[in-house]
């Protein structure tokens, strides 16, 4: 059978896709497998910020629709580059054995970090870099970048840059490993989820298909990487934030996994490290960390009866002193209208066969802005329990280690 793979056009995309191409024909010369380019709207638009032009989707989209109509069987992509889940009707793959998942240093003229003079710029695409990359050193000016490596090796040339911040996984498969001047370990900077794993991606219908690439699978890569894709999923990380993770082995059999969480501006960074036997426990341990360290007080708040003037003191208080609010439908404009000014203030109320926003949604937009904000009200009619679902909410908050307040009504 002929198997058709498709890919981006880019010069590491398709070093990738040969590598699989190669691998496979090894494995199955009874096979015939040809490579297909796909360019995707990442591809087309150059010009503008990743963070401008949508989430980690902009590479994968028109990759996915092809799989889907059967034009091609299988999508050859990076994995950091991948939305939490596939389109529906796709899956991917276990996880062939990674590459060097490192963050890596490339400069023009200096050989190390250390060796950079003051206020020397560096350019990245990666809020992630260059949030950790200020904590190196706090002199180093950034400046974005944009483009396939090629493209950003040129413009460092031409535009005089001091450096740029790579992943050591694409220069190793194109062959550039001598243009590496520094890698960073986790401990310096934690790299993006699955750096330098490649996800393989076929529709679910494909069992023998999946079997195939299954059985080229890596224990150790599917169990560190998927450890990271879940640390990526539960914090609700895209394109807007600095996440980065990284689990590895450790020398008595167990594992480390080091992770990264902020908000755009940087000023709320959290890294932690959490050790364990269970890389997918790990995922929940470090969330909770991270929720401990850098999310805001959340409080749960019943607004009472109706009348705004029958609240509790503490809960008035607490609306008082919110920097946001999530409130429901029942809730008196009056009591609102007690908010800073500054205070965003998030509708999300609910009527009988309409709602606004399901709960799921509730719960993780609360999870959001608790580490976007010092202080967060869930401003709920009556009581926070009795016919409410304040529940689920505090669950869904100590699942994520976030601290939480209950004021009843």
């Amino acid at each position: 059978m002929k198997y058709r793979i498709g890919t981006r056009g880019s010069r590491l995309a398709l070093a990738q896709t040969e590598l699989v191409k190669r691998r496979l024909e090894q494995s199955y010369p009874e096979h015939e497998f040809e490579i297909q380019v796909i360019q995707t709207k990442g591809d087309r638009i150059q010009n503008v910020p990743l963070d401008q032009i949508g989430d980690k989707g902009v590479f994968v989209k028109e990759i996915e629709e092809k799989l889907l109509l059967g034009d091609i069987h299988i999508g050859v992509h990076s994995m950091k580059d991948m939305p939490s889940d596939p389109a529906e009707g796709l899956l991917f793959t276990k996880a062939w054995k990674r590459e060097d998942p490192r963050d890596v240093l490339v400069l023009r003229e200096a050989k190390s970090l250390e060796q950079l003079p003051l206020g020397a710029v560096i350019a990245t695409g990666s809020r992630r870099r260059e949030f950790q990359m200020k904590r190196l050193r706090p002199d180093i000016r950034i400046t974005g970048i944009r483009g396939n490596i090629d493209t950003r090796l040129q413009k460092m040339e031409e535009q005089k840059l001091d450096g740029i911040l790579l992943a050591a996984a694409g220069l190793h498969r194109l062959g550039l490993r001598e243009r590496i001047s520094q890698y960073f370990e986790p401990e310096e900077m934690i790299p993006a989820p699955a750096q330098g794993t490649l996800a393989l991606e076929i529709r679910k219908e494909d069992t023998t298909l999946r079997q195939m690439l299954d059985s080229l699978s890596d224990a150790e890569t599917e169990q560190e990487a998927g450890a990271e894709r879940s640390f990526l999923k539960m914090v609700g990380g895209d394109c807007h934030l600095p996440v980065g993770a990284c689990c590895e082995k450790t020398e008595n059999g167990g594992f480390r996994m080091r992770v990264l969480y902020g908000n755009e501006t940087g000023e709320r960074l959290a890294a932690v490290c959490v050790e364990g036997e269970d890389p997918a426990r790990l995922a929940q341990d470090a969330v909770a960390a991270v929720g401990g360290k850098l999310a805001g007080q959340v409080y749960l708040v019943g607004a009472g009866p109706g009348d705004p003037g029958l609240i509790t003191v503490r809960g008035l208080e607490a609306i008082r002193q919110a920097d946001c609010i999530l409130y429901d439908r029942l809730i008196s404009p009056l009591l609102l209208e007690e908010a800073k000014p500054e205070c965003e203030k998030i509708y999300v109320g609910k009527e009988n066969h309409h709602h606004r926003l399901e709960q799921e949604e509730i719960n993780r937009l609360l999870v959001e802005k608790a580490y976007e904000y010092p202080r967060v009200v869930r401003l709920k009619g009556g009581d926070v329990y009795v016919f409410g679902r304040g529940g689920e909410e505090g669950m869904a908050l100590a699942e994520k280690g976030i601290c939480f307040q209950v004021i009843p009504g």
